[in-house]
């Protein structure tokens, strides 16, 4: 009984900061020698060494909403590797996702233990700059990805809706990864922190392009190569491909 009581008080405490507003995260601090992010779908159950903050992004830039002490138990559904730290991932009682960090990649130091210890391993960094010079070329998965978004086009939009008969934005482009075997966040503010951020100049095509800033996007798409995008764009209109200088997004983020 004793421990669903702390549940319940820790649940509380979550929902309280529900309401709070994502800091926009200022692009300009972001370092080109980056850990490629990927969001893992794994669950375990991550055990607090010590007073560890809970954020409403995987970045420690965002909006910290409360904490977890010592021995306090949190059971995960995901985790992400964002910047030097691996973060795990759960969904509150209130609706809203929540991340804490686990491991700080560059020196190796637990926040605590966990019950599923597949990604807590060291990451070095690795120079992810692109070459200016050189022309960029599709991979086989970036063909992938536009192929099957290619087949979407014409379906409707729909406040909410992940496939396949209709999408919203994210819906969409969640769908899409999906297929490629690539496991994405459901939201655009989510997704917008996954992977490594690129600008529109060294964008390749299957890429993630977003309006808004890291942690904040409204909106998201799919680079599809010579300055296009595919995307569902709002109620009442249908998936569409059209050239980015007509909708301007602000930055990119490759993950594959």
């Amino acid at each position: 009984m004793k421990g669903k009581i702390i549940v319940s008080l820790l649940s509380s405490t979550l929902i309280i900061g529900l309401g709070a507003e994502l800091n926009h995260e200022n692009t300009s601090f972001l370092n080109p020698l980056c850990v490629s992010v990927k969001a893992d779908t794994v669950s375990g159950t991550f055990t607090s060494s010590g007073t560890n903050k809970i954020y409403t992004s995987a970045s420690t830039s965002g909006t910290s909403i409360g904490s977890y002490n010592s021995g306090q138990k949190v059971s995960y559904d995901s985790k992400i590797k964002s910047g030097k730290y691996l973060w795990i991932s759960w969904m509150s009682y209130g609706g809203q996702r929540h991340y804490m960090i686990e491991e700080n990649l560059n020196t190796g130091h637990m926040h605590g233990t966990d019950t599923n210890s597949s990604m807590t391993t060291n990451v070095k960094k690795t120079n992810t700059k692109h070459s200016t010079g050189k022309k960029k070329t599709t991979s086989s998965v970036g063909k992938k990805i536009i192929s099957l978004a290619r087949a979407e086009i014409g379906k409707p939009y729909k406040t909410g809706a992940t496939g396949p008969n209709s999408f919203d934005c994210s819906g969409l482009t969640q769908f899409i990864y999906n297929k490629v075997g690539i496991s994405i966040p459901r939201t655009s503010q989510q997704q917008s922190l996954v992977g490594k951020y690129v600008s529109l100049s060294n964008l390749v095509p299957g890429d993630l392009v977003f309006w808004g800033a890291p942690g904040t996007s409204g909106h998201v798409g799919i680079y599809t190569g010579n300055g296009k995008c595919l995307f569902a764009p709002q109620p009442g209109q249908t998936v569409k491909e059209q050239p980015m200088s007509y909708y301007s997004p602000q930055f990119g983020r490759h993950i594959f």
